[in-house]
């Protein structure tokens, strides 16, 4: 039977007490690699879109919101190295539960962040290019730091359950834990790992 979370894979299947989770070639070589060439291509890149936003570029409404979807996306990039360890390794965690914790909630915390800047930045040039003149109170470098302070606010209130409860988990027949995101009701999240209904 299909999962809400995802479709199948080819590979070996091991068996849990919550379902079938699925241990194949897509999570342990094909995600990590693609989190490699993220990384390796992600990090430079955000480094140097930092650098000319910080230091070559007037300060301007829009260059706050840019400036913070950056800092969201190099977040993630500061963990990815840990997913990719961990996909590599056939999905075991070996680096503790609190790094778990940080992990996802940073994993996750970068899909609200990124979400939240880009609806910002939307908005910001909806008023640029609408109403001009009419709302240059809403455009203002001060009301951009308030907007991104309000989101980050956002942000960390969304992180702070996956920081405060158990991430890991140890399925059955298997020595090493797994890392993958739980919500309140112990429950996995979507797109943590694949996983069907049993």
């Amino acid at each position: 039977m299909w999962s809400d979370y995802g479709c199948c894979a080819a590979g070996p299947v091991s068996w849990t007490m919550s379902g079938v989770q699925i241990q194949a070639y897509d999570t342990t070589v094909l995600l990590p690699i693609l989190y490699l060439v993220a990384f390796v291509v992600g990090l430079p890149s955000n480094l140097v879109a930092l650098w000319v936003l910080l230091f070559r570029t007037k300060k301007q409404p829009s260059t706050i919101l840019l400036i913070n979807l950056t800092t969201c996306d190099l977040l993630l990039l500061v963990v990815l190295p840990f997913r990719i360890a961990y996909h590599f390794h056939g999905n075991n965690w070996t680096l503790g539960e609190p790094l778990c914790r940080l992990v996802i909630a940073v994993f996750y915390g970068n899909t609200y962040g990124s979400v939240l800047s880009l609806a910002l930045i939307s908005f910001d040039r909806y008023l640029a290019l609408v109403h001009p003149i009419g709302e240059m109170a809403l455009r203002s470098y001060r009301f951009s730091v308030y907007m991104c302070i309000a989101a980050w606010a956002v942000v960390v209130a969304a992180m702070a359950p996956l920081l405060a409860t158990q991430q890991t988990n140890r399925p059955q027949h298997h020595h090493l834990p797994r890392c993958a995101a739980r919500g309140q009701t112990g429950q996995l999240l979507p797109s943590t790992e694949v996983w069907y209904k049993g």
